[in-house]
């Protein structure tokens, strides 16, 4: 078979799909790509409360499989790559593996977190030749099973959206506030949020239903694309970083894409966080709860030359190794590295 891959995933701007739809370019392997959003209920109310009836079982799988079947008939590639919990029955998986076509997923989320489970997608994990996860925790499980090959593969960053403002672009821009938040207003994470707050620290948080908490709604600040991104935390003194309790995370995208862009970022403390970075920054920006993050962002705020010193360690540690997606999108298809 000649190199051409099949990419089932999301692809907005900030998705991981499109991270490896660009990777797979540099590559150079003919690509194509089918949107998982296809298989849902495209947002609408009635639809969406069907999928819930329906055990969350997206609306439009039987229909999205078959064009993924047809698709991996017609385009005949080597790879087929789903991310996240793609649309795809058990019997789509096996159509497309009796084809010859080598089988992979990048289990993004946690296909065990209750908010995102997706029985439909465990059952036909067994047909993958390899998935691949970002969460030690998972590792057993799918395991368990039946996927004879699981690896652990952390996210990473792409050097071409993941990258610091220019001082052209944020000109004339409005001053940031000293410390923000860019995620998903977690319930978990709220505490964090709020013990920022309460040091009188000026405080931004992107992302959604932060409006919802009376304690964090007047500092929401809406939604970011990639340039509001750049741009904010180019313009503010640090920003710190979250994992997602519900999907057991030791790490998330932020954990790249932060200090990639050329923030200073307050870490929480985990075994990977620690992987990542230097010990020497670790008193410094690491935090385990809401009162430790509170201490780390004062005592950053206060200290440029702190900072300064924080922002180019990890930067260095994110951008100096092999962590873009076109490193991980070898890993994922076993291709060598150029230093091979």
């Amino acid at each position: 078979m000649s190199d051409r891959l099949m990419l089932v995933g999301v692809f907005t701007p900030q998705a991981l799909g499109s991270y490896l739809d660009r990777a797979a370019g540099e590559l150079g392997l003919e690509t194509v790509t089918l949107d998982s959003r296809e298989g849902y209920a495209s947002g609408r109310l009635v639809g969406r409360a069907l999928e819930r009836l329906r055990g969350r079982r997206p609306l439009r799988l039987e229909e999205f499989s078959a064009r993924a079947v047809d698709t991996a008939r017609e385009f005949q590639p080597r790879w087929c790559l789903t991310t996240g919990s793609p649309p795809l029955t058990e019997g789509a998986l096996e159509a497309i593996s009796q084809m010859g076509v080598r089988l992979l997923n990048f289990s993004s989320d946690d296909p065990w977190n209750p908010v995102l489970a997706a029985p439909w997608h465990l059952a036909g994990t067994h047909h993958y030749d390899a998935v691949f996860t970002p969460r030690p925790a998972n590792l057993e499980q799918f395991r368990a099973l039946g996927v004879g090959d699981v690896e652990l593969l952390h996210f990473g960053y792409d050097p071409h959206v993941h990258r610091p403002a220019s001082p052209e672009s944020i000109a004339g821009e409005t001053p940031a506030p000293d410390v923000v938040f860019i995620g998903g207003a977690d319930k978990d994470r709220v505490p964090y949020a709020e013990a920022v707050l309460q040091t009188g620290l000026e405080v931004a948080l992107y992302g959604g239903y932060w409006n919802r908490y009376r304690s964090t709604r007047n500092a929401h600040g809406g939604m970011l694309d990639l340039d509001g991104m750049r741009s904010v935390l180019a313009r503010a003194k640090m920003s710190f970083c979250l994992v997602r309790r519900a999907n057991r995370d030791q790490h998330v995208m932020r954990t790249y894409e932060e200090p990639a862009m050329g923030s200073c970022v307050a870490m929480e403390d985990t075994g990977h966080h620690r992987e990542l970075f230097d010990d020497a920054t670790a008193d410094a920006c690491f935090f385990k709860t809401p009162d430790e993050l509170a201490d780390r962002a004062v005592r950053l705020c206060t200290n440029a030359d702190l900072r300064a010193e924080i922002r180019e360690r990890m930067g260095r540690a994110v951008t100096g190794g092999e962590h873009r997606y076109i490193d991980r999108l070898r890993t994922l298809l076993a291709l060598p590295s150029p230093a091979d």
